[in-house]
């Protein structure tokens, strides 16, 4: 994939960086037993242009068999932030220009053509005089035809409106409050049940993942609901890309709690640091929060847990649990 990007006006060549992400996030290589996972963000070089090497969405052997897409993230210096998706069928290896696979596709996601008024009608055509009957009795001569009226003009077609300006992240809302757009909001749930026994080594959860983008800097909540021996309780933790930082707190019940109304561990902890909250035998509910801070590099922000004592029985973090990313800058 190859793409150019200058100015309309002074074809000079514009600066920034163009990110690209699956659609969905996570693509199975079966053929080749691998997992396709990640984004990558290419910067424009001097000419304003870019090449990237990507996985084609109709490639054999990658599940999901259909519906896969490419996400781009156009960041022009000085412009807001553009995103598109366009599927990438397997060709004959040639470059294609990103300005071809997206602008020929009225049908991809998020193509919303703006259609120009109607031009005015054309005036209706002259009507040609009839041709006079001849005389009863005998059969009178046929009456010439008159002539075909002229065809009106043609109306002017009127021309495409222009696209209305996509508002930027952390536009000025009312008071303190910033202009979010639907992309700025992540979600992640659990669709199953997912058990840890006999075990205090924190893993990664099977569904509680997001992928976020260099240098964006995201809101982080949670709601976990957890099932646990009350002697094992739960331990969270994160992992997130490389350079960035976490700020984060529990918020659950203090671990030896009888019920779930008692002491809280809200305590102030770095992506380096995990944590161990309570869990009552009827079940508790986990609230972590915090602010994720991306450096340079792209990746995902992925929740991980254990028990907090090894147990036979399994602690539990049952279907419907979810985090979520709000991205604030």
């Amino acid at each position: 994939m190859t793409g150019l990007y200058v100015s309309p006006a002074t074809g000079a060549a514009a600066t920034g960086t163009v990110a690209f992400t699956p659609v969905p996030t996570v693509w199975t290589d079966t053929a080749g037993n691998q997992i396709l996972a990640g984004s990558v963000e290419v910067t424009l070089d001097g000419a304003g242009e870019f090449s990237q090497a990507l996985v084609t969405t109709d490639a054999s052997g990658v599940e999901p068999t259909s519906g896969r897409l490419w996400r781009i993230e156009e960041r022009l210096t000085g412009l807001p932030i553009r995103a598109r998706h366009f599927a990438l069928p397997t060709g004959d290896g040639s470059p294609i220009s990103i300005a071809d696979i997206v602008a020929a596709d009225p049908g991809a996601v998020g193509y919303t053509p703006v259609e120009g008024p109607a031009g005015p009608a054309g005036p209706q055509g002259v009507q040609g005089e009839t041709g006079s009957a001849g005389p009863q009795g005998e059969e009178g001569p046929q009456g010439e035809q008159g002539p075909q009226g002229e065809q009106g003009p043609q109306g002017i077609q009127g021309q495409q409106g222009p696209t209305g300006p996509q508002p930027s992240l952390g536009g000025q809302g009312a008071g303190d409050t910033i202009a979010l757009r639907s992309t700025d909001i992540l979600l992640a749930y659990k669709t199953a049940d997912e058990q840890v026994a006999s075990s205090i080594v924190l893993q990664d959860d099977d569904h509680l993942t997001l992928p976020v983008v260099a240098n964006g800097v995201y809101a982080l909540d949670a709601y976990l609901d957890v099932e646990a021996d009350p002697a094992a309780d739960i331990t969270l933790g994160w992992s997130v890309p490389a350079g960035a930082t976490l700020s984060w707190t529990e918020t659950g019940i203090s671990a030896g709690n009888t019920g779930n109304i008692g002491s809280l561990k809200q305590s102030r902890l770095d992506v380096a640091t995990s944590s161990g909250v309570g869990i009552v035998a009827a079940g508790s509910a986990v609230r972590p929060a915090g602010v994720l801070r991306v450096a340079g590099t792209a990746g995902t922000l992925r929740l991980r847990w254990a028990q907090s004592v090894s147990s036979l029985t399994p602690t539990i973090l049952k279907a419907g649990s979810w985090i979520r990313l709000t991205r604030i800058a």
